[in-house]
């Protein structure tokens, strides 16, 4: 899910509040992407919660990478 903190703003009503208990009880599995600063932020406010998720940070492509990839990188234009 990309930014998923989202899912975790304050006005999430009742259904942000039962994810985070489905996450906490581990009932969710959930694989979601956000910025380093949303992280953290999630990481100070809802600590619990901050402990369901692993951190794996990736860098930004170059602008040739990020083209190759759009075009379905090189192994699509490979010849079987």
């Amino acid at each position: 899910m990309d930014d998923v903190t989202q899912l975790f703003q304050s006005d999430g009503g009742e259904a942000s509040s039962e994810l985070k208990v489905a996450l906490s009880n581990g009932d969710l599995p959930l694989a979601g992407s956000c910025v380093t600063l949303e992280h953290r932020w999630v990481a100070e406010t809802e600590p619990a919660l901050a402990k369901c998720f692993a951190v794996v940070e990736i860098d930004e492509p170059t602008a040739g990478k990020a083209v190759d990839m759009l075009l379905g990188g090189e192994w699509h234009r490979r010849k079987p």
